[in-house]
């Protein structure tokens, strides 16, 4: 097989991406090691509204997709926005490790 190199789009805060995570661990589980992402940090939110807005987006991705949520940390010490976790993602994939910072992330603000 050869390799696929691809563009993944994405921001540590987004509770969509979150809702992603099962299709695209098959996606790299199908293409068997032979899938390359390379992460783009969409910068969701320099700033993020009203802590209930976030609350039911998550709530909603987390309905639609299956994922587990816990939305307690939107209530009770909301990240201000998601820019410095997407300047992580990317110092992180600087040393080889974006995919599994990126997860650690994802699980730290999702669960």
């Amino acid at each position: 097989m050869t390799a696929v190199d691809a563009f993944y789009y994405t921001d540590p805060m987004c509770a969509w991406s979150w809702a992603a995570e099962p299709a695209r661990r098959r996606a790299e589980r199908e293409f068997d090691g032979e899938l390359r992402l390379t992460y783009v940090m969409g910068g969701l939110a320099r700033e993020f509204g009203p802590p209930l807005a976030t609350v039911a987006a998550w709530l909603d991705a987390a309905d639609a997709s299956g994922m587990p949520v816990d939305p307690r940390l939107w209530l009770q010490a909301p990240p201000r926005g998601s820019f410095a976790a997407c300047i992580a993602v990317v110092v992180a994939g600087e040393q080889g490790l974006a995919a599994p910072y990126l997860r650690r992330a994802r699980e730290a603000v999702a669960l």
